[in-house]
């Protein structure tokens, strides 16, 4: 899928996921009164989302934030495949 292989492939999983949780979370709110907050849910969801799926471009253009990615989604990733 997208030739992630790896880590890639791992960081790739939990920011795509993890951007369809934030969007579906800000859906659901969508009958609340503060517009602000479901808004921002599902703009920062697709943001995360668009950022998966264009995750190795991403870390070659900006290898410091590509560093701190995956220091933060390695380990969230080995915590839920247990």
């Amino acid at each position: 899928m997208f030739g992630y292989t790896g880590d890639d492939l791992a960081v790739f999983g939990i920011l795509f996921t993890s951007g369809l949780a934030i969007t579906m979370t800000g859906i659901a709110l969508g009958g609340w009164r503060h517009k602000a907050l479901v808004w921002g849910l599902i703009g920062f969801g697709v943001f995360v989302c668009l950022l998966g799926v264009g995750w190795g471009e991403v870390k070659n253009s900006f290898p410091r934030f590509g560093q701190l990615v995956i220091a933060f989604a390695l380990p969230l990733n080995q915590t839920a495949v247990r």
